[in-house]
């Protein structure tokens, strides 16, 4: 679409914001409609694909306010996916930061999603090794196992010395 149509296609439907807004935030809404992004997500591909940090500011604005980027709900998306696949809150917690979700929302979702986190690292356990470890090697590799699942290691340390 060139320049020209793009005028008139806006012009076409009434909006009165300036084209290159109008276009920032149909890029991001063509982007978003594939899966749920984060502020800081789309902050950076609207400045990536040329448009201004202010143009990319505003467009980012309208769409908190229209409910298409929400940093609370994709924090409750990506905390229920790492809890469902037996992963700990520090691997939850990686996975947000990558994202751009940091501070209250993601420790306020973090905190509700792992309250059960020694349950869940148990039942992982108990999965992956078919109950307690039974000797000094398999004690290590259940140790390695829990840690590069995110959990943390006073917890892991915890749950295999109750074990063995």
């Amino acid at each position: 679409m060139t320049s020209k149509d793009a005028k008139a296609s806006a012009a076409r439907r009434g909006w009165k914001s300036n084209d290159s807004e109008e276009a920032a935030w149909q890029q991001a809404v063509r982007w978003l409609a594939r899966r749920e992004r984060s502020a800081s997500e789309t902050k950076q591909y609207l400045t990536a694909r040329g448009f201004a940090p202010e143009v990319a500011e505003n467009v980012l604005g309208r769409l908190q306010q229209c409910g298409y980027v929400d940093d609370a709900r994709l924090a409750a998306a990506r905390a229920a996916y790492w809890h469902r696949r037996g992963y700990g809150r520090l691997r939850a917690a990686a996975d947000l930061h990558a994202r751009g979700v940091e501070g209250a929302k993601a420790s306020r979702v973090l905190d509700e999603m792992f309250a059960d986190e020694e349950q869940l690292a148990r039942s992982v356990l108990a999965v992956r090794f078919s109950g307690v470890p039974s000797d000094a090697r398999q004690g290590a590799r259940a140790y390695r196992f829990l840690l590069n699942r995110g959990f943390p290691e006073g917890l892991v340390v915890v749950i295999l010395g109750e074990a063995c």
